[in-house]
């Protein structure tokens, strides 16, 4: 399973830039920045496609499972 899809996500955790890896966040429903690679196993969602500064909104992102 691999495409871009729109995902809703939360820069509360902190800013998202286009490029940064994503992670299931713990805002119900929401994605966040990876800050931490190493501790991620098995959250990865994705690749955000486009930024997201602050608040919540909705980017599009390269979905990839591995």
């Amino acid at each position: 399973l691999c495409g871009r899809v729109p995902c809703k996500v939360d820069a509360g955790f902190g800013p998202i830039r286009a490029g940064d890896l994503l992670m299931t966040s713990t805002t119900k429903g929401h994605a966040q920045r990876v800050v931490d690679a190493t501790k991620t196993a098995g959250k990865i969602l994705g690749k955000a496609l486009a930024p997201l500064l602050e608040g919540k909104g909705e980017i599009p992102v390269l979905v990839f499972l591995h």
